[in-house]
């Protein structure tokens, strides 16, 4: 065994071995003891349970987040150090700039300028999870610009029930800092989307292309199938998904393995750990893309290497055990952070899937054939399965936990980083078998042209195929944040009109919206808010004169739908006479703002919610 090798051994079984074997054992003895002892402890709903759970949650996290911080500043080090002592390789000699890219690929650079446009058009703070993310971050104005953003904290690190992504949406959390500026925020969102393009790109042509030299067309086709896919319109029209972070820490991973494995050099081992480490932690699921790779190459070269050749093995595999060894630090650090407290406060688990739904397209399929082929092709001819097979492995496993853990839905944003990996593959047909071909008969610009051409049909047959097409997911997208803002905006002038007129404001809201008293609703000018409660059919004055006290609606009182379905409204108007103010447009999906004409109930009263109503 070599001198190295021995070190490397010494290293991992004192350190890595100790430190886990410590970890474990405390893990397993709080989670025994809290199941035992958990009638002794303060009831999870009571006030002194909830300052347990959240002073637990707290110390935790901190010890976590700083653990992170300590051992990403650690591998940076290394990684700056590594860096200064290689010298440059083939794996980074092209050369490439902005204009150079803008020179060679024009048409690409339009179509990414307007798609960013698309983007930014019509986009608004109050949708879905953001409406509850963003009155923390207008409030503070970026008068304290580097402080803790509490709702982006809770999303993520105060969670009960399961959910484990205590690193996910941290990246927004860091934008809050300089802009809390949507249209802002989306410009990130889009850079982060075209950056996962081109690094598809490069890795298809490192690993089966030419390289330094560029694969004629491979472009123009990935970015194509890319934009227009619907999991792709569903993650990245807004900022809500943390899939967007998770699948661009993974491209730069699997990159960093790619390099890894043609030059061995030691700063890409540093740097595929480095991103393993943080993009483990941003989706709870993540960890089976980041550890199906090293697992699949580290039983590979057990089998081909014997034992007289141990010392070998070891040294080829460094990277593979490292990465591999970052899996029981998930284990432990879901026991700690998202376990314990999900025991203690008794919460089921996310969703509580039931039955195994899974929901393929024609890309899946396409995965499966290619993983097939390819897999056959290397048994029959006796090598070994490459970066590329191991990634479809990881996404076939990736696809079956989304399906058992949630729902597997190709058009859903959960199945985005499934989706790139497909257009890996893609990117290995299109460079092995329609690139070198046509090329030999066409000059590059009609290849590049016929990229085009292909992605485009590609698409097209999926708008004819697709029940949920991009097209209508984009189209419902803006519909709705259009419906919402401008709802939000007419609510406004409404209170102010009645106010002015010397008449008492109060404004009715459905629990089901997002908005409520801490959410927006605080910004108008009105008497009373006031929340009806579905399931008890109750109304609580949430904020105003009489807080805390149940209401009757009576005639004056506005009546707001802003972000839900109309239906949302029939309860509260149920046999009272009503007169539209607002309402944005005539389907369900459709903000609506009325006010009770006549506080008395009438049996022989229709409900018409049509527009002229």
């Amino acid at each position: 065994m070599t001198r190295k090798s021995s070190e490397f051994l010494q290293t991992y079984k004192n350190w890595y071995c100790t430190n886990l074997a410590i970890l474990s054992t405390i893990a397993a003895t709080c989670w025994i003891w809290l199941v035992v002892n958990r009638d002794n402890l303060p009831l999870p709903g009571s006030k002194a349970g909830k300052s347990l759970l959240r002073q637990y949650q707290g110390t935790t996290h901190d010890i976590f987040i700083a653990l992170i911080i300590i051992s990403s500043a650690l591998l940076l080090r290394k990684i700056w150090q590594s860096k200064k002592n290689e010298r440059i390789n083939i794996y980074t000699k092209r050369k490439e700039s902005l204009v150079q890219f803008i020179k060679e690929n024009p048409l690409t650079f339009v179509l990414m300028i307007g798609y960013t446009c698309a983007m930014i058009h019509e986009t608004t703070y109050l949708y879905r999870d953001l409406v509850g993310w963003y009155p923390e971050l207008m409030g503070q104005e970026l008068l304290n610009n580097f402080s803790i953003r509490r709702s982006l904290i809770a999303e993520t690190m105060r969670r009960t029930n399961y959910r484990f992504f205590p690193l996910a949406h941290q990246d927004l959390h860091i934008l809050s800092w300089f802009t809390i500026q949507i249209k802002v925020w989306m410009l990130y969102v889009a850079g982060q989307l075209f950056a996962i393009g081109i690094l598809a790109t490069r890795f298809v042509e490192r690993l089966f292309g030419d390289f330094p030299k560029r694969t004629t067309g491979l472009l123009q086709f990935i970015i194509i199938l890319l934009l227009f896919q619907p999991a792709t319109g569903n993650t990245f029209f807004q900022v809500i998904y943390c899939e967007r972070t998770l699948t661009l820490l993974f491209i730069i991973y699997i990159h960093c393995l790619l390099e890894h494995e043609q030059t061995r050099s030691k700063s890409s081992a540093y740097k595929a750990i480095l991103i393993a480490l943080i993009g483990i932690f941003t989706k709870d699921t993540a960890i089976i893309l980041f550890a199906t790779p090293p697992s699949l190459a580290l039983v590979q070269n057990a089998f081909q290497k014997s034992r007289k050749n141990i010392q070998e093995w070891i040294d080829q595999n460094k990277l593979n055990i490292t990465l591999i060894s970052l899996v029981p630090v998930f284990l432990i650090s879901f026991i700690f952070l998202s376990l314990l407290p999900s025991i203690y406060a008794a919460d089921q688990a996310y969703g509580n899937p039931s039955t195994f739904e899974f929901i393929a397209d024609a890309r899946f399929y396409f995965l499966v054939v290619v993983t097939a082929v390819r897999l056959f092709a290397s048994w029959k001819h006796k090598s070994k399965l490459d970066l590329l097979d191991s990634l479809n492995i990881a996404a076939i496993a990736y696809s079956i936990a989304i399906g058992l853990f949630a729902k597997f839905e190709s058009s859903d944003y959960l199945t985005f980083p499934v989706q790139v990996i497909i257009l890996l593959n893609a990117g290995w047909v299109w460079t092995q078998f329609i690139t070198t071909g046509v090329l030999k008969y066409r000059k590059s610009r009609q290849v590049s042209a016929l990229g085009f051409i292909f992605s485009a049909m590609v698409i097209g047959l999926e708008h004819l195929g697709l029940n949920t097409s991009f097209a209508a997911i984009i189209k419902e997208m803006k519909h709705i944040q259009k419906s919402t803002q401008e709802t939000y905006n007419a609510l406004g002038p409404i209170a102010q009109s009645i106010k002015q007129n010397g008449e008492e404001v109060n404004i009715i809201i459905n629990r089901a919206s997002r908005l409520s008293r801490d959410r927006h609703m605080d910004r108008f000018r009105y008497d009373r808010l006031i929340e009806y409660y579905p399931k008890s059919k109750i109304f609580w004055v949430k904020d105003g004169i009489g807080k805390g006290n149940q209401y009757t609606p009576k005639a004056g009182d506005i009546v707001a739908n802003i972000d839900k379905n109309v239906e949302i409204l029939l309860p509260i108007v149920k046999n009272r006479k009503h007169k539209t103010l607002y309402r944005h447009n005539k389907t369900e999906k459709s903000g609506l703002i009325v006010r009770i004409s006549e506080s008395k109930k009438s049996s022989e009263q229709k409900i018409n919610f049509n527009a002229n109503d």
